[in-house]
């Protein structure tokens, strides 16, 4: 059963998570209808879909957000495997991305209403459901491999461990070896950065290609059987500090710097 205080706490930064990102993709959202207005394309089909577009990814990137802030939370302080933890914490994370998706929702009916489109444009709100339920699958994937680990850690008898209580943080200060898990989480998270940027016109510290290289030697690195710590801090310190002032890169940016606290990685909220 998982710890009624640590779930709300996850919950309470979950919703600052959430609110920040919102006010990130509103302000993105706010400049397309801008340039679409100085092309005199406003009134187009071309705006609600390019709108709705970029609201589906922004619920992929909040259920990645939303998984990794309350692994983050359940795993710094201990968790045990139990039956019932897999829905537990599938409950949570639809929860947390409620099936009414008021805020992606309400936008665009806004911009419907306020362009005079059609009424059929409505059916444009399809794709958010349909990216809700696909972005909840995957997340579910990712819950129920956690769950596995941690039920195959507690089958081990206590003579094989000192607990059977799965604590991602290293007692004693950073990892200096990279598990299975983590390294899966890294990539994951890795990917993610990597299709956020490959929708970019340009970065402002890097060349697109230029990133998306360094973010693919990283992947290379923590797939192999012993991944050099020391290349993968420096690496990765690259990949984080290269995209952390861009508002559109920021959820991808939050989940890579909480994953980094495990190496020892300090990068800037």
């Amino acid at each position: 059963m998982l710890d009624e205080k640590i779930v709300e706490l996850a919950c309470r930064r979950t919703q600052l998570e959430i609110k920040e990102q919102w006010e990130h993709l509103r302000n993105e959202l706010n400049t397309i209808k801008t340039k679409m207005a100085v092309q005199g394309a406003l009134g187009s089909g071309a705006t609600l879909v390019r709108i709705t577009d970029m609201c589906a990814h922004a619920i992929n990137n909040r259920a990645h957000l939303i998984w990794h802030t309350l692994h983050r939370f359940i795993t710094s302080t201990g968790i045990q495997y139990s039956d019932e933890l897999s829905s537990e914490l599938k409950a949570l994370i639809a929860h947390e991305l409620p099936e009414d998706l008021s805020d992606f929702k309400g936008y665009i009916k806004n911009t419907i209403k306020i362009l005079n489109a059609p009424k059929t444009a409505e059916k444009l709100l399809d794709q958010l459901d349909s990216a809700r339920d696909h972005s909840l699958n995957k997340m579910g994937t990712e819950i129920d491999l956690f769950v596995q680990s941690l039920k195959k850690k507690s089958e081990l008898s206590e003579t094989d461990m000192e607990s059977q209580i799965f604590n991602m943080y290293s007692p004693t200060g950073p990892v200096q070896t990279i598990g299975a898990e983590l390294g899966r989480q890294l990539i994951n998270a890795l990917d993610a950065i990597k299709s956020d940027i490959n929708q970019l016109q340009d970065l402002p510290e890097h060349p697109k290609s230029e990133m998306v290289e360094i973010i693919r030697d990283c992947c290379i690195e923590l797939e192999k059987d012993t991944p050099n710590i020391m290349r993968l801090r420096s690496l990765l310190t690259t990949v984080g500090t290269s995209i952390q002032s861009n508002h559109s890169l920021k959820p991808g940016y939050e989940v890579l710097r909480q994953e980094l606290t495990y190496l020892g990685i300090s990068l800037s909220y």
